[in-house]
């Protein structure tokens, strides 16, 4: 990150864990075409209780590096643009296929966090989001970020989310945001809220 609170800080971290027990066993899913460096310790998709923690992912592919399916080509003019490139292979090829191998779906999502280089991309960025998330909306947060471990990458996303089989349901809490906007405010499931940040 550019600046965190601390002089010399540059990186910025969160953690959720269990209390040990029968109901909340961590489940680690390594979803085949999900793929991460097999040095890295990298876990895709952790499923516990009734949710599903999709990893921040970017738009690698199975060899270190962008993938090409997510790379606009040099010199390509008709080629688009490189956040949408890379946004909707997010959700095609790690996001959708990392809910599914968890017994899950986009549906059930119900935060996401966006981590994007460039602020000015966001709109780019809501536009491919939107074409998933139009009528399934989910809190979302933008985290301003200055380099990727990646080069060419530059956004990576991750994701809570139900799976089918929870007895706990999303639903979206209205609010007096535009209704353009495929990100709630809010998200409920049973006793739990998320907001958007």
């Amino acid at each position: 990150m550019e600046r965190c609170f601390g002089v010399d800080g540059a990186i910025s971290s969160s953690l959720i864990a269990v209390v040990p027990g029968s109901e909340y066993e961590v489940q680690k899913i390594y979803p085949k075409d999900v793929t991460a460096s097999a040095s890295s310790g990298f876990v895709p998709t952790i499923v516990c209780n009734e949710f599903v923690f999709v990893a921040g992912h970017m738009a690698s592919g199975p060899e270190h590096g962008l993938d090409p399916r997510a790379h606009v080509r040099d010199h390509s003019v008709w080629g688009g643009t490189e956040i949408r490139k890379q946004t909707e292979f997010l959700i095609r090829e790690k996001l959708k296929p990392a809910l599914e191998a968890a017994g899950s779906s986009l549906e059930q999502s119900l935060k996401a966090q966006v981590y994007l280089q460039r602020g000015a991309d966001f709109p780019d960025f809501l536009d491919v989001w939107s074409q998933y998330y139009r009528n399934i909306p989910c809190a979302v947060t933008m985290v301003p970020t200055k380099s990727f471990g990646m080069v060419g990458g530059i956004i990576a996303i991750n994701l809570l989310a139900l799976t089918t089989r929870a007895k706990r349901e999303k639903q979206v809490i209205a609010a007096d945001i535009p209704d353009m906007a495929t990100y709630g405010r809010a998200s409920k499931w049973g006793n739990s809220c998320c907001l958007l940040g």
